[in-house]
């Protein structure tokens, strides 16, 4: 099903398309529409939230915000940049409001985060107007129980399509920056589609497994936001188009890609304007030499080693006959490794 919405005019904000995120600080109790700086979103929004058969759509959307925000901190937590400017949504600095990696980012995890949301209350029954790709029937299954469904993540993503690229679609900004975002937004979704898990019931003699039940079900957004994270680490910059020349049509292209305009900056130092936290005061690892070693998130600082010992008194207890607890005290020392 697709939801047949009217385009409509408006100038919107730098960070167009993203700052909808900044819906994770309400509660669902709240109105959600308020502080939508678009047009469409907020009337779809608004029209969604006063139908009960709709409000879970609603409701599914700002679950997505949330968990695109700390499945993006999760994903990030040994990279210099940490995704801790997402959490200022809908006020970002630089990071977030030009085309950078980091935006191509969050524009692929949010976007695949509302698909997964939608598919999964679809599943469940939670609206009237979606619901399985299909539901596997087979007399060997329990009637009693709860009955598989395969998860209609197509359906969702053209919804997610239809929230998150029609703010960039109807903007102002430059076409290069049009089609960086939206195709991000199509890499999240489709990292989204191919991340789908199968899971089996097993039935047969003694519960054996010579015969089995499959289906599809969706991925969870910290699975995608990991692999989203391969993408964001090979991103490649979106050429300029050629006047008449359609090679550049990313959204055509049959490979997941993603793409950035706009170079990032290092997040070495802390910077406020440009959204960047630094990493001085970050724990690293001393013996890795990917992400999250010494040597790459310090910038070349160095680092500090911390040792810390604290007396556990609580250790190794048992219970005595009778009546009695005793326990073993100990010095436990760890050792943490500080970027300067």
């Amino acid at each position: 099903m697709k939801i047949s919405v009217t385009l409509f005019s408006g100038l919107l904000s730098a960070a167009f398309g993203i700052d909808w995120i900044g819906m994770h600080g309400k509660m669902v109790e709240d109105d959600l529409c308020d502080g939508l700086s678009d047009t469409l979103q907020y009337r779809l929004c608004s029209k969604f939230s006063k139908d009960r058969k709709t409000k879970g759509f609603m409701e599914a959307i700002h679950t997505a915000t949330i968990q695109t925000t700390t499945a993006c901190s999760s994903a990030m937590a040994k990279n210099r940049w940490n995704c801790e400017s997402l959490k200022s949504a809908p006020k970002f600095k630089r990071d977030l409001r030009k085309g950078t990696s980091e935006r191509a980012f969050v524009h692929a995890l949010s976007s695949a985060a509302v698909s997964i949301n939608i598919a999964n209350r679809c599943a469940r029954g939670d609206m009237g107007m979606c619901g399985c790709r299909y539901r596997p029937q087979d007399e060997y299954l329990d009637p009693t129980v709860s009955k598989p469904c395969e998860h209609d993540l197509k359906w969702a993503n053209e919804f997610s399509k239809q929230w998150t690229d029609a703010p960039i679609l109807r903007s102002d900004a430059k076409n290069r920056y049009q089609r960086m975002f939206t195709a991000d937004n199509n890499a999240g979704r489709e990292v989204a589609l191919q991340s789908m898990r199968t899971v089996c019931k097993c039935h047969g003699v003694s519960g054996s497994c010579t015969e089995k039940t499959c289906w599809k079900v969706s991925p969870t957004v910290e699975e995608v936001a990991e692999s989203l994270k391969n993408l964001y680490e090979s991103s490649v910059r979106l050429p300029k188009r050629r006047r008449n020349d359609e090679s550049n049509r990313v959204e055509r292209s049959s490979v997941v890609q993603m793409y950035y305009v706009d170079k990032s900056n290092d997040f070495c130092e802390a910077d406020r304007r440009t959204g960047s936290a630094g990493t001085a005061g970050r724990t690293c690892d001393p013996n890795s030499f990917g992400e999250g070693s010494c040597d790459k998130l310090c910038c070349g600082r160095g680092h500090k080693k911390v040792i810390e010992t604290t007396i556990n008194e609580n250790y190794n207890c048992r219970y005595v006959w009778c009546c009695r607890v005793e326990c073993d005290t100990v010095k436990e020392t760890t050792v943490t490794h500080i970027c300067k």
